[in-house]
């Protein structure tokens, strides 16, 4: 999957990036790299992909929990 998603992405496929930053995320067919996911969730997020800026919202929300708990 990692593989088909860069290539799309390389082509800007909105969904190939988000995907991709998934691959990113979980490790999956790639070394796990959160700042690449969040780079490339950002990227989806501003042209409007609506589970990319789900994915920020949720990611901002666990920060900011584990930040209040220190």
């Amino acid at each position: 999957a990692f593989d088909y998603y860069t290539q799309a992405a390389n082509k800007d496929i909105l969904e190939a990036i988000y995907q991709l930053g998934f691959c990113y995320c979980l490790g999956k067919g790639v070394k796990a790299d959160l700042k690449k996911a969040v780079g490339l969730w950002m990227k989806a997020a501003d042209r409007g992909h609506k589970g990319a800026q789900e994915c920020l919202v949720k990611l901002n929300e666990l920060v900011s929990h584990n930040q209040d708990n220190e």
